[in-house]
């Protein structure tokens, strides 16, 4: 399971009000380089949040890993928009492997055996952004010291259950 979870608070004068929203990952792929490197590609929809409302936390929840090799990961925002069915380490990217932002949105390690509840990795600000300003061409996941390649493919455990992603808005 791989979820992002927020915050938000309605934003009525005496009146304080909290509530979460779950919204489903409309797409999860791997792309993959000549050595079976790869990255991992998310896109969610944004989420309908009035202006009315206050993102106070976001937070992406990696599964629990066990027995698989220690990951460094940053996560990046894409910036072009892609498909699924259609994507690969060299389309429609004008660089090999995608067109993400240098910007880091988050950066974690992901180690073996870490317990049920897994990682957590802040993405607030990058939530607030989509939610205000739009241009949500998905997330990026790639090795912390990517240097162009993707992570080995002996990583891919660490991968397993992404198809139940959800961004979680509370």
């Amino acid at each position: 399971m791989f979820v992002l979870l927020a915050m938000i608070t309605l934003l009525i004068p005496s009146i304080s009000y909290s509530y979460m929203i779950d919204v489903d990952i409309s797409d999860v792929t791997f792309i993959y380089n000549e050595k079976g490197e790869f990255r991992v590609l998310l896109k969610f929809e944004t989420p309908d949040i009035p202006d009315s409302f206050r993102i106070d936390f976001a937070s992406v929840i990696l599964p629990k890993c066990e027995d698989t090799p220690e990951v460094q990961l940053e996560i990046h925002s894409l910036s072009p928009p892609w498909v699924a069915s259609t994507v690969g380490w060299n389309y429609p990217w004008e660089n090999e492997g995608s067109d993400f932002s240098e910007a880091v949105v988050s950066r974690w390690t992901i180690q073996s055996g870490v317990g049920a509840r897994g990682h957590f990795m802040d993405m607030t600000e990058y939530v607030r952004s989509i939610v205000k300003r739009g241009g949500n061409y998905g997330l990026i996941l790639v090795p912390a010291s990517d240097n162009g390649a993707g992570f080995r493919p002996d990583a891919a455990s660490v991968f397993a259950g992404l198809g139940a992603v959800k961004l979680r808005v509370l």
